[in-house]
């Protein structure tokens, strides 16, 4: 499963090795499903290294990419 917001793709992925969750920091299992997330079209640097969210900690992912970009706008102003 893929979903896209905020110029992010997230895609479902089974773990081959243990990882840490990027919002939670808890271990990713092998076998278990998670989503690895990745900056659209930014080349070859996000998709080698991408964020790695449990599925129930996504929403907060990606309201956690929503504050940081309302932020810059803000100093931006």
């Amino acid at each position: 499963m893929v979903k896209r917001q905020e110029g992010r793709i997230a895609v479902l992925t089974k773990a081959r090795k243990f990882h840490r969750c990027a919002i939670s920091g808890e271990i990713i299992d092998t076998d278990s499903f998670y989503y690895a997330i990745t900056i659209g079209g930014s080349g070859l640097g996000s998709i080698k290294f991408p964020d790695r969210v449990k599925p129930e900690h996504l929403d907060k992912y990606w309201d956690r990419v929503r504050q940081s970009r309302e932020m810059v706008l803000k100093e931006e102003k």
